[in-house]
């Protein structure tokens, strides 16, 4: 596995992460993430738990250091509102395991 990129979080933008890659966010603030295509798997340090998404799949009030693997497209935006400290967990999780 290799560190894809590691950035901080501003504004409304894409991340994508490439099959093998490690990509890591700095959040200062709560993030909401959005996964366009492909599957990925993040983890957040405000989290208990891992989240798996696939396309069409979103997380909210991801913040801290956050880390995505997997290989597809993610769009993260700042959340205008005030959010959980912790990832809320989609519908519909798809199982990383398989």
């Amino acid at each position: 596995m290799q560190l894809g990129c590691a950035m901080r979080a501003s504004g409304d933008f894409r991340v994508v992460v490439g099959a093998g890659e490690l990509v890591r966010l700095d959040c200062d603030a709560p993030v909401r993430v959005l996964c366009e295509q492909g599957a990925l798997w993040i983890t957040s340090s405000a989290a208990a738990e891992d989240i798996c998404l696939s396309a069409g799949q979103q997380a909210q009030g991801c913040q801290g250091v956050v880390l995505l693997e997997g290989e597809g497209v993610l769009r993260v935006s700042l959340l205008d509102a005030p959010a959980p400290q912790a990832c809320s967990r989609p519908t519909g999780l798809v199982d990383c395991a398989t």
